[in-house]
């Protein structure tokens, strides 16, 4: 029987994806678990549509995302921090760069700034990944209060 999985799984494949499984999986596991519906041609229309809706808003998100990459690239951040004799008191890590990126105009989730607690006073150049594939290079200046 061809059925349209719901779901991932590990065993058959991705959501979305049209397989062929035994009438007894599918009517006895994958249909009462809602992780399969059958293959019939209103329902194989329905994911045509719903497949082309998402590209549609994959292309708007990677086009926002590129967008912003272009416009942080190379940018320079200024952040100021109590320090003594180029020391800082504490440490500046992703949270006070999110709140100063997002003073700027830029919504940009945590796990997207890859830096390790900056220190020192100084220059360092961490990476944003906004998307996958997408990158920008932001230039963090730590100077003393």
């Amino acid at each position: 029987m061809k059925v349209i999985l719901l779901k991932n799984l590990k065993s058959i494949g991705k959501t979305g994806e049209i397989k062929e499984v035994s009438d007894g999986y599918a009517n006895n596991y994958l249909f009462p678990a809602k992780f399969a519906e059958k293959a019939t041609s209103e329902n194989i229309k329905k994911l045509d549509a719903m497949n082309k809706k998402n590209d549609e808003k994959k292309k708007e998100i990677i086009e926002k995302y590129d967008k912003m990459a272009k416009e942080l690239d190379g940018k320079e951040l200024i952040i100021k921090a109590k320090a003594k004799n180029g020391k800082l008191f504490g440490s500046i890590g992703k949270k006070e760069i999110l709140q100063n990126l997002k003073q700027s105009g830029y919504d940009i989730e945590e796990n997207s700034i890859a830096v390790n607690p900056i220190r020192e006073i100084g220059t360092k150049e961490i990476i944003i990944t906004l998307y996958p594939q997408i990158l920008a290079k932001l230039m963090i200046t730590i100077t003393e209060e």
